[in-house]
């Protein structure tokens, strides 16, 4: 049977990177090869896989140093290409993309290569400029673009699409305002999603409302520090680090929460978001959204219709939003119901689907 379409990846079954898992997997379902170049031992982020190819995969086992692809692997990759009809090869990440350029620059098909996040800002250089020489380039926003656009790539060769998730017809009606106001989070525990600033905000907010109670979903190096600034601001009964939980736990506590908070930060080693999934699922279950303005977030989401937009790192202007949207359920609804229809309008998997596939020239295989 032939695959039509096929992606490269460095990992499948990453938990926080359920974008990948859709692109493998439900882009062009059953007819999708997958090809895995995971980092050294050590270096992964995935831990126990989360989710498999439901395609042939062709899975490389990482090498002592982590060499580039020597000439037998790429020629191992072209031939299983080959060998499954594939007509159009996606690259996750503008770095692997960098690290297998001499195989996508002599491929006979279209290659196309997708960003993500820390590949456009952090791990961004100047030697992605050669990527001008494949097919194309898709990322989540206009800032992104912008960025590639400035100084590397030629503006036509940089398309737009948004980031994507499942979206019901309707919201439902809120429910009966109880004792206890949920918040939540969800995202890795790492420094651009701004845990720190949100604790001291919430430590803020709560000791005027006692009411409020914080969850914290995702795993990362951080943890330790967030274990301490939890103890050390005295919120061990209002605060949970309920570590790593699967997508669909994830999207249940979402749809439960009162009040859901995507507080992202620069980092500092300029390590940016794109477009978070987690805040487009908290979007389309109608849920009232804090956030940022924070790089293409500020695209997504405005201030007093959809959400409330504070300053990055601004603890003050974080702990008012949070206690303004405790009190006022009203309040909640009203954002909660403006940013579904936003989430409808432009962050469909529908939508999504229809512009890949036609960057890709694929769409007759649906």
């Amino acid at each position: 049977m032939n695959h039509p379409l096929a992606v490269l990846t460095p990992e499948a079954g990453v938990l926080s990177e359920t974008f990948i898992e859709w692109d493998c997997n439900q882009l062009l379902p059953g007819l999708t090869a997958v090809v895995t170049d995971p980092p050294p031992a050590g270096e992964t982020v995935a831990g126990p896989p989360w989710w498999t190819a439901n395609g042939p995969a062709l899975e490389l086992t990482p090498l002592p140093g982590d060499p580039l692809p020597t000439r037998k692997r790429q020629d191992a990759v072209a031939a299983f290409l080959d060998d499954h009809g594939v007509r159009v090869l996606l690259v996750e990440y503008l770095d692997l993309a960098d690290r297998w350029f001499d195989l996508l620059q002599r491929l006979p098909i279209p290659v196309w290569v997708r960003g993500h996040g820390a590949d456009l800002s952090a791990r961004l250089h100047d030697g992605n400029a050669r990527l001008a020489a494949l097919t194309g380039v898709i990322v989540p926003t206009c800032a992104a673009r912008d960025r590639l656009t400035r100084e590397l790539l030629p503006v036509h060769h940089v398309h737009v699409v948004a980031n994507h998730v499942d979206v019901p017809t309707e919201t439902s009606r809120p429910g009966p305002v109880g004792p206890v106001i949920r918040c939540l989070t969800v995202g890795r525990l790492v420094a651009k999603k701004g845990h720190i600033a949100l604790l001291h905000a919430f430590a803020a907010a709560r000791a005027g409302d006692p009411r409020l109670r914080l969850d914290l979903v995702g795993a990362g190096p951080l943890r330790p520090e967030l274990d301490a600034l939890v103890q050390s601001l005295d919120l061990p009964t209002s605060v949970r680090l309920l570590g790593a939980r699967t997508p669909e736990e994830a999207l249940a506590r979402t749809a439960r929460a009162d009040v859901y908070l995507q507080p992202c930060v620069t980092g500092p080693d300029g390590d940016r978001e794109g477009q978070p999934l987690a805040l487009l699922q908290a979007m389309a279950a109608a849920r009232a959204c804090i956030v940022t303005r924070h790089d293409g977030i500020t695209e997504t989401l405005t201030d007093g219709h959809s959400a409330y937009l504070i300053n990055e790192n601004d603890v003050g202007q974080l702990t008012w939003a949070i206690t303004t949207l405790a009190s006022d359920p009203d309040a909640r609804h009203r954002l909660g119901r403006n940013a579904w229809q936003v989430a409808a309008a432009r962050h469909s998997h529908e939508i999504a689907r229809e512009q890949v596939l036609d960057l890709l020239g694929l769409w007759g295989y649906t």
